[in-house]
């Protein structure tokens, strides 16, 4: 403990015991929406690999709408 301290808040002890409560139940709830967008990500790649034409097929509308989308200067 300083003595000679200017600062009050030096000398006061903090509690971060809600904070590090906060942090554990948010790195759980990121986990399970992490999970959730992996499954999906895995069962989407596999209808394009699967449906391989279909893929084409939106990245050829894709490139379609950006050139017809662009505006013009």
């Amino acid at each position: 403990m300083r003595f000679n301290s200017m600062n009050g808040d030096n000398d006061i002890k903090k509690d971060y015991s809600k904070y590090i409560i906060l942090a554990i139940v948010f790195a759980f709830v990121m986990a399970f929406f992490l999970n959730i967008a992996a499954k999906l990500l895995i069962l989407a790649a596999g209808v394009l690999i699967k449906f391989w034409w279909v893929g084409l097929l939106a990245i050829f509308g894709l490139l379609l709408l950006r050139k017809l989308t662009r505006k013009k200067k």
